[in-house]
Parts: C-alpha cells; sequence; structure tokens
C-alpha cells in the first residue's frame, strides 16, 4: 500500500463520482459542464495536477464553468495552488478546499492505519520472544505468503500488508500461544 498522493486521490475520485465510471478529461469536463455538478472542482484539480488544464478549458462546454476554470488556471500555477488548499487560505472557492480535506482525511487514515501494523508487529516480535515461539510457527499461524511475511515482519515493512491482515495474523498468534500454553490431557 504505497503512499496516497493528491493526484491519485483525484484520479480515483473523478473516477467515482463519474457517471461514466472514466478519467477522460473530455468526457469528465462534458459531465462536469451538464448535471454532474459534484464533479466540477476535483475535475479543474484533477486537470491541473496531471498537466491537462488545457485540454480542460477546451472541452469545457458551460460558459460560467470555463470561467471560473479559467480564472484560477491563468492565475495561479500548480504549486500555488497546492500551497493554498495546504493552507486552507480563502483565495479558492470553498468547493476546492472540500476536495482537499477528504483527500487529507484518507492520506492520514491510511498513515494512521500503517502505525497500527507497525505497533501489531511489535506486539508479534514480543510474543515471538516471551513464548519461544520459533519463525516457521508464527509464519504458519499468520497464513501469511513467506514474500509478504518478510516484507513486514523481518524487514518492518507497514505497507505489506492490510490492517485487517495485521490484526487477523496476531490474533492467529496469540491463538498458537492459548494451544501451547493449554493443558494437555493424557488418557
Amino acid at each position: 500500500m504505497a503512499e496516497l498522493t493528491f493526484q491519485k486521490f483525484l484520479k480515483n475520485y473523478v473516477r467515482q463520482l463519474s457517471e461514466q465510471n472514466t478519467v477522460s478529461i473530455i468526457r469528465l469536463a462534458d459531465e462536469a459542464s451538464g448535471t454532474n455538478y459534484r464533479l466540477r472542482e476535483p475535475l479543474m484539480l484533477y486537470a491541473m495536477v496531471t498537466g491537462q488544464s488545457d485540454k480542460l478549458l477546451c472541452a469545457t462546454k458551460d460558459a460560467d464553468l470555463y470561467k471560473e476554470y479559467h480564472g484560477i488556471l491563468t492565475t495561479y500555477l500548480k504549486e500555488q495552488v497546492m500551497v493554498i488548499l495546504a493552507e486552507g487560505t480563502g483565495e479558492l472557492p470553498e468547493n476546492y478546499h472540500k476536495v482537499w480535506r477528504s483527500y487529507v482525511s484518507i492520506r492520514d487514515r491510511s498513515l494512521g492505519e500503517q502505525e497500527t501494523i507497525g505497533l501489531i508487529r511489535e506486539k508479534i516480535h514480543r510474543l515471538q520472544e516471551k513464548h519461544g515461539l520459533s519463525i516457521p510457527e508464527i509464519r504458519n499461524a499468520m497464513g501469511l505468503k513467506p514474500a509478504k511475511y518478510n516484507r513486514w515482519i523481518v524487514h518492518g515493512d507497514s505497507t505489506a500488508v492490510t490492517l485487517a491482515e495485521a490484526r487477523t495474523a496476531l490474533n492467529a498468534v496469540t491463538g498458537l500461544i492459548q494451544e501451547q500454553q493449554a493443558p494437555k490431557l493424557q488418557f
């Protein structure tokens, strides 16, 4: 799970908002000029960060929307827009800031999940040391493929697994410990 960039976020976002499930600037501009008003601000930002601003201006049919896009794109450079959004200044209309806040929310949630995955990894290491579990025992209990196990547990790559996989792995290790500690009845 690579870090979420604003461009990746916008690509997914405009595709989700699109009635045609597309990232084609021409098709999206047609939708935004028509009835898909929620697409307007994310589309302008997407076109800007992907270097397709000229294509967007050519494809925008709605005069008011064209005027808004043209005003922003001729007044600010991409870097300036990014600073305005990051600082939350009022130089751009509020709906552009809403798009940015949605991105930040998703990006930060992802970072928080990676931190939690790292903490789960540390707990698994502590349990391994405390209970003398072997690496094959842990790997088998987790049910992870060797490559994933190595990336996460051995090398500490928190992007190698999802939070759900990490939680499942921790539950598997604690289950393994409970099995080993359960009294063995002999008949």
